[in-house]
C-alpha cells in the first residue's frame, strides 16, 4: 500500500489513505509509483558496470467525490427522486460491498443528481454502472428499448437544461456488456463553477420494469505537481524520469510528489551484483626440462557463487593438468550477468646445451 503524507502545522501528521467506506467530498492525494529497468519490484539486481533506468508514473488529484454507498445510503453530495435500493438485489457487485440499485419504486423520470462543484475540462468521471436483462422479474428487469437506458448528463444553471456527456442505449435488453458491471471514464467537457451532474434514464415502461445499478461514482481533477528523485550517494533528479545511469553501489532511489499539501512517495532498492575476479595460480608457469605437465588452479571471487567454470579444453573444473600452451578459463556464476575470463600460457623452459 502506498502512503500519502500531509503537512500539518505545528507537526507532521503520516497516514495512509485507505478507501472509505462512505461518500467524500473535496479531498486531494497524491500517489507516485517508480520503476527500474522496466520492474516494479521493491528490490531489483544489475550487473556490475550496467545502466539503470529510473522511470515514474502518478500525480496528484483533487477528488471533488468519492461514493462507493457501502453506508447503505444515496449520501452528502446527492439527491435522487428514484428511492434507490441498497440490498444488492440482482447482480453481484464488482468488490462484493454494496450498489445503488434503481429497482422498481421508482418514479420515473429517474435521476441521481450532485450538488455543484467546480470543475475543468481535465477533471474526470469514472463509475461502474450495470443494466439488468430484460425480461426478468422485477426488480431486475432490464431496460430494453432504445430511449430507456440512462444518460450522464451536466449543468450550469442549477437544473434547469441538462446536456448530455454520454448515453448508453440498451442494445436490445440482453448486450452482454450493459447487463454485466463495466467501469466507465467520461471526461468533464465544460469548465466553470457551479456545474452539476446526473445520471438520468427518461424513458421506462414502469415502475416494475427497466432497473440499472451505479457504484464507485469517483469524480477527479487532476492538481499541478513537483516530482523529484533522491538517493544513495547523494543521487537527485528534478523529475519523473532521471537520464539512465551507471551505479556503483547498493541503495535506495525514492521518487517524491506533491502538490503543495499533499505528498506521496515511492522506493525501489538496488543491488549491484558484484563482478567476478579470476586469477590463475601458478601465472604463466614454465616446464622444467623432462616435465610435461603442471597444474594450473583458478582463485575465483566476487559475483554470486556457485561459479561454473568452463577451460578453452573443455574441462569444467577449477584445476586442471596443463602441458605447453595457453588456456582460458571462462567463469559464471547464478546472477546471469557476463561470464569474466582469464588466461595463462604454459611453457617449456629450454634445454641446456653442453
Amino acid at each position: 500500500m502506498k502512503c500519502y503524507y500531509k503537512n500539518i502545522v505545528p507537526y507532521v501528521l503520516s497516514t495512509c489513505i485507505l478507501l472509505f467506506a462512505f461518500i467524500n467530498l473535496t479531498f486531494s492525494q497524491c500517489s507516485i509509483t517508480a520503476t527500474a529497468n522496466g520492474s516494479n519490484n521493491d528490490t531489483i539486481y544489475i550487473c556490475s558496470g550496467n545502466s539503470l533506468d529510473l522511470n515514474s508514473t502518478g500525480g496528484c488529484n483533487q477528488y471533488l467525490m468519492s461514493n462507493n454507498f457501502n453506508d447503505n445510503t444515496v449520501g452528502n453530495g446527492w439527491s435522487s427522486n428514484a428511492q434507490p435500493m441498497f440490498n444488492n438485489p440482482c447482480v453481484p457487485s464488482i468488490d462484493g460491498t454494496t450498489y445503488l440499485w434503481i429497482g422498481p419504486a421508482a418514479n420515473f423520470p429517474r435521476e441521481l443528481t450532485t450538488i455543484p462543484f467546480n470543475v475543468t475540462t481535465s477533471c474526470t468521471i469514472c463509475f461502474d454502472m450495470v443494466y439488468a436483462v430484460q425480461g426478468v422479474q422485477s426488480p431486475c428487469e432490464g431496460p430494453d428499448l432504445p430511449q430507456e437506458g440512462v444518460h450522464l448528463q451536466w449543468s450550469n444553471d442549477g437544473g434547469a437544461t441538462w446536456t448530455d456527456i454520454n448515453y448508453w442505449p440498451p442494445n436490445g435488453g440482453h448486450d452482454p456488456t450493459l447487463t454485466n458491471w463495466n467501469n466507465y471514464c467520461e471526461n468533464v467537457p465544460i469548465t466553470g463553477t457551479n456545474i452539476q451532474f446526473r445520471w438520468f434514464q427518461s424513458n421506462t415502461s414502469g415502475p416494475v420494469y427497466d432497473h440499472w445499478g451505479l457504484d464507485n461514482v469517483v469524480i477527479t481533477c487532476p492538481q499541478a505537481e513537483t516530482v523529484w528523485w533522491t538517493g544513495v550517494n547523494g543521487f537527485f533528479y528534478n523529475n519523473f524520469d532521471p537520464l539512465a545511469f551507471v551505479p556503483t553501489q547498493n541503495g535506495w532511489y525514492t521518487v517524491h510528489i506533491t502538490d503543495g499539501n499533499y505528498a506521496g512517495t515511492d522506493s525501489i532498492y538496488v543491488i549491484v551484483r558484484p563482478p567476478i575476479n579470476i586469477s590463475i595460480t601458478p601465472s604463466n608457469p614454465t616446464l622444467c626440462y623432462g616435465q610435461t605437465s603442471t597444474i594450473i588452479t583458478s582463485v575465483v571471487s566476487g559475483g554470486t557463487p556457485p561459479y561454473t567454470y568452463l577451460w578453452n579444453t573443455g574441462e569444467t573444473t577449477s584445476s586442471i593438468t596443463a602441458g605447453a600452451g595457453t588456456y582460458t578459463l571462462l567463469v559464471s556464476d547464478v546472477s546471469g550477468c557476463q561470464p569474466s575470463s582469464a588466461s595463462t600460457t604454459v611453457s617449456i623452459f629450454p634445454q641446456q646445451i653442453t
